[in-house]
């Protein structure tokens, strides 16, 4: 990774001034956005390279037998199937941890009666008080402390404040414990270091072969988070994750300003003086991961919101340079969309109207902006490198095939402000597998273009001659990633079958039209 970042910051110092010493400043509609777009995607990977330069991995740590403490374990649920949270609550029961040291609350938003008959039942084949029942008062009551979840574990955590609980873990309502020792290995470490604030594991999720939506975010998991540890600014990630009760003590409650609150109340805790820890095992499975576009959309569209509200109205003010530099990077990956999108259209714009932003010799430009690239790609490749190579491949095409809806995220978050909070809408359990086409109007709206600015680039005689390789990378980068991703606007269809049997019910005779016979 270091080698990779040397280069980079060498063939962004070899392209970048020569760009802007040989912009075309009379075609400026195209040369300030490309030139700004090209600083910005350089400074992004300089930045990626910079904070993954090194990492940290923590020593294996038990609570000892017999001294276990007593941990607080606040379930929220919003209506999720019944059977799954009662899955998610045997598992956090069956770890190895001993009964008699857990508190489990099920805090139930949905108010159903069968959920709470099933916890009755649970509750009644263990010790006392170790699982029970809540219900938290209704959205926009007056003891109600925010909305969604934020809101329901600000009144579960009640519950607890009675039970001297040291140490509380919220687990989402589908994440079943993965790895039997989680609080174990979790716990030691905030009972060895007193200002550990909360210590976050890594996520996995149910998925199809291959997690063609990369719902398991490995780079994230495995790369980025051990680099966080190197700066003690591990964050929340939402489930399979502990928290020192001190530390949410003093930073009030969960925060109700963001749509959720797992980066949010993370950010408090340390710009307060907390630290934050990854240690690198399982502790959630989700039994469930988003496998149609509708709902990945809506997953990833929240989470891109939430990162750039917290960019530009938090601004991480009064954290170490270092560590606001990491939350710098996680937002960038969103704000990339913008410059990704302007990329792809420019080039396809100087094709088709023969007007480009730099004013050079073919070759010349080659050489400068080849380096340039081939430079970005390895630092991508170095910073994946110990990863499967199918992490990577999905990483790139999601970077790019996900840039408009992450655009169209940024444009909400900076419409909503500081002051108006979006509307949260909970990730569905299910899959509805159908073709998203409509969903996609972006996506084909791109591939259409740089497909027609390509065929009628390639007829004119001049194209040759006048050959430009940076819209051809940003063309070869565009139909790539987007035509990856348009593939998945209809998985889980079977679409040849699908066409088949709407031919074969169209070619039928109307069955209510009856014989004369």
């Amino acid at each position: 990774m270091a080698l990779a970042g040397m280069l980079l910051v060498a063939m962004t110092a070899w392209f970048v001034p020569w760009a802007l010493a040989h912009t075309d400043w009379g075609n400026w509609w195209l040369a300030i956005p490309f030139v700004g777009c090209n600083v910005f995607v350089a400074c992004t990977a300089l930045l990626l390279a910079f904070n993954n330069s090194k990492r940290s991995i923590p020593l294996r740590v038990e609570v000892a037998r017999g001294h276990e403490p007593l941990v607080g374990v606040i379930v929220p649920t919003a209506s999720e199937p019944v059977d799954m949270v009662m899955a998610t609550v045997g598992s956090v029961i069956d770890q190895r941890w001993p009964e008699d040291r857990l508190r489990v609350v099920v805090s139930d938003d949905g108010y159903s009666d069968e959920l709470q008959a099933r916890v009755a039942t649970l509750a009644a084949e263990l010790p006392h008080g170790v699982v029970s029942y809540f219900r938290p008062p209704k959205r926009g009551s007056a003891e109600r402390i925010g909305e969604s979840k934020a809101g329901n574990l600000n009144a579960a955590i009640r519950l607890l404040s009675d039970a001297n609980c040291e140490f509380v873990e919220t687990r989402d309502a589908d994440d079943l414990v993965a790895d039997p020792e989680f609080l174990r290995l979790t716990v030691s470490h905030m009972m060895l270091d007193d200002r550990i604030g909360f210590v976050q594991t890594i996520k996995e999720s149910k998925t199809s072969e291959g997690d063609p939506f990369n719902n398991n975010e490995l780079l994230f998991y495995r790369g980025m988070m051990l680099s966080r540890n190197a700066d003690h600014c591990a964050f929340p990630c939402g489930s399979g994750l502990v928290w020192r009760r001190a530390a949410l003590r003093e930073i009030g409650h969960f925060p109700v300003w963001n749509l959720v609150e797992d980066i949010h109340s993370g950010v408090l805790a340390l710009r307060l003086g907390w630290r934050g820890l990854y240690v690198p095992i399982v502790g959630a499975f989700a039994q469930h991961a988003p496998e149609d576009v509708a709902n990945y959309f809506k997953q990833r569209g929240t989470w891109a919101i939430d990162s750039i509200r917290l960019f530009a109205f938090d601004r991480f003010r009064h954290m170490p340079w270092r560590m606001r530099l990491h939350f710098i990077e996680q937002t960038a990956f969103y704000l990339l969309s913008l410059p990704i999108m302007v990329l792809l259209i420019i080039p396809m714009a100087g094709l088709a109207f023969g007007q480009f932003p730099i004013d050079a010799a073919p070759m010349d430009y080659a050489v400068h902006f080849t380096g340039f690239a081939v430079a970005m790609e390895l630092t991508m490749l170095a910073f994946a490198a110990d990863r499967p190579l199918g992490a990577f491949v999905r990483t790139r095409v999601f970077l790019i095939g996900m840039a408009p809806l992450y655009a169209a995220s940024t444009i909400r978050a900076f419409w909503y402000g500081a002051k108006k909070k979006p509307i949260y809408i909970v990730t569905r359990k299910t899959d509805e597998h159908r073709v998203y086409v409509s969903m996609l109007k972006a996506h084909w709206f791109l591939i259409a273009m740089i497909v027609f600015v390509l065929v009628m680039s390639a007829r004119r005689d001049d194209f040759l001659l006048d050959f430009d390789p940076g819209s051809i990378y940003w063309a070869i980068v565009g139909l790539t990633g987007l035509g990856a991703f348009v593939r998945l606007s209809w998985f889980g269809v079977d679409v040849k079958r699908n066409i088949l049997s709407r031919l074969q019910l169209r070619s039928k005779p109307d069955s209510h039209v009856q014989s004369d016979t």
